[in-house]
């Protein structure tokens, strides 16, 4: 059986963390402070964790065709970013080679090509969330809850274990996937989990 984990369970992880009470309602419409600290921080802190590293499970790729309206100046062409895009990552042209001749502004891509292939991290729910991914986001989450639920002593010491938990999900995702594009992913990932560990830390790079 798949393993499948739903908002209201990671939610409530994350309430466990602090010795709060856990909540019943999935979209966070009840009365207790547990539900308001929910349901302000919960999406945010959901966006920051997909953003944060390239994880496979949100990892989307999609062909951009250039808009009618071409930019002000600067570039011949500009590109809409798919609705569901949290971070672009890597952008190719039509033989699929990297180009690095582009800027992103707002949710358009400006470049002078015709057509772009765009590799990006895309929105997902918790529900496709791997066992390690749900103990890293749950902790994250519990982090960002510790102060509004006055919990504040317990904020910066979530906030470094779920860095670890992140790393170590991450380079579990990036070991999964063996396609040859993210051999280097893995070996980074191995690389940073290594001196995260011998530091006893946190690192800042993401990528």
């Amino acid at each position: 059986m798949a393993f499948s984990a739903s908002t209201l369970t990671v939610a409530n992880l994350a309430l466990g963390m602090l010795g709060e009470q856990t909540v019943t309602d999935p979209n966070f419409n009840g009365p207790s402070k547990e539900d308001d600290a929910l349901a302000t921080h919960f999406e945010p802190c959901l966006a920051d964790f997909l953003e944060r590293r390239r994880w496979r499970k949100a990892t989307g790729r999609y062909t951009l065709t250039a808009l009618a309206a071409a930019p002000a100046f600067g570039y011949n062409k500009q590109f809409q970013l798919p609705a569901d895009c949290l971070a672009p990552r890597d952008v190719y042209d039509a033989n699929l080679k990297r180009v690095t001749d582009r800027v992103f502004e707002g949710d358009v891509v400006l470049a002078n090509y015709e057509v772009l292939h765009l590799k990006y991290t895309k929105e997902i729910g918790v529900d496709k969330f791997t066992g390690m991914m749900v103990r890293a986001f749950a902790t994250l989450l519990a982090a960002e809850l510790a102060i509004p639920l006055a919990e504040t002593r317990l904020a910066l010491p979530l906030a470094e274990k779920a860095e670890r938990l992140i790393s170590k999900a991450f380079l579990r995702d990036a070991q999964q996937n063996h396609s040859a594009e993210n051999s280097s992913i893995a070996r980074q990932a191995r690389e940073q989990n290594d001196t995260l560990n011998s530091r006893g830390g946190t690192w800042e790079n993401d990528w």
